[in-house]
C-alpha cells in the first residue's frame, strides 16, 4: 500500500509538531483524519498490502521525522473511536471525559480504546532490529536502512515522542512488516492509526 498525502489536499507544513493520523479505508473510498477531524477523502478503495512503514525505498519520499503509537485495525473505526484515539491532543494515553467513564478508586478516568488491533507498535522497547508488536498477534516489524542495506539498531533511532519513546526516521530507514497470511490477512475495510511529528 502506498498512501501519499499528495493524494489529499492536506499539508502539515503550516502546523509543525505532533499530529494524530487515521487512514480509514472501505471498499470504495479512503478518509484521512488529522487530530480527530476528517480532513479529506477520495473515491479510491484499496486492499491492505502493507510492506513497510517509513521512508519510501530509493529515497523517493520522506514519511515523517518521528512516529509513535502505530496501529492497524482490520475494520473501519467509527468517528467516535477516531476521536477517542486522538484524545483531545493527549491520545488514548490519558484524557477522557469524566462523565463518560468516571474513575472508581484512583481518580483516573478509565481508558477505553478500540479493541483488537492486528498491529500495535508502541516503540517503548526499542532494542535491536525487531519492533515489538503488542497486539498479541505477533506482527512484529523489522527496522531496516535501505541506503546501505543494513539492519540498524532501533535503539539508535529512539527519541522522546508523544508518549514515552518513539522512532526517528532520518534517512532511508523503514519498518518492514512480514506478510504472514496467518496473522495479517486483511481483505476488507481497515484503519491505520499513528502519531507523527512533522
Amino acid at each position: 500500500m502506498v498512501v501519499l498525502f499528495a493524494d489529499t489536499t492536506y499539508e502539515f507544513d503550516d502546523a509543525p509538531g505532533w499530529h494524530h493520523l487515521v487512514i480509514r479505508s472501505s471498499v470504495s473510498s479512503m478518509e484521512f483524519f488529522i487530530n480527530g477531524v476528517l480532513e479529506d477523502s477520495f473515491n479510491k478503495g484499496i486492499l491492505l498490502n502493507i510492506e513497510s512503514i517509513g521512508n519510501l525505498f530509493g529515497g523517493y519520499g520522506t514519511f515523517a521525522e518521528k512516529m509513535d503509537d502505530f496501529r492497524i485495525y482490520s475494520r473501519g473505526l467509527t468517528n467516535s473511536e477516531v476521536y477517542e484515539l486522538y484524545g483531545n491532543k493527549e491520545g488514548d494515553f490519558g484524557y477522557h471525559p469524566y462523565q463518560d467513564f468516571p474513575p472508581e478508586f484512583d481518580n483516573i478516568p478509565e481508558v477505553l480504546v478500540p479493541k483488537n488491533p492486528v498491529v500495535y507498535w508502541t516503540f517503548n522497547e526499542l532494542n535491536g532490529s525487531i519492533i515489538r508488536d503488542d497486539s498479541g498477534v505477533d506482527n512484529h516489524g523489522y527496522f531496516y536502512d535501505e541506503s546501505n542495506l543494513s539492519i540498524p539498531d532501533s535503539f539508535d533511532h529512539s527519541e522522546i515522542a508523544k508518549k514515552g519513546t518513539g522512532i526517528r526516521f532520518d534517512g532511508y530507514q523503514t519498518i518492514k512488516l512480514e506478510q504472514d497470511e496467518a496473522t495479517f490477512n486483511i481483505k476488507g475495510p481497515f484503519s491505520v492509526c499513528l502519531w507523527l511529528k512533522s
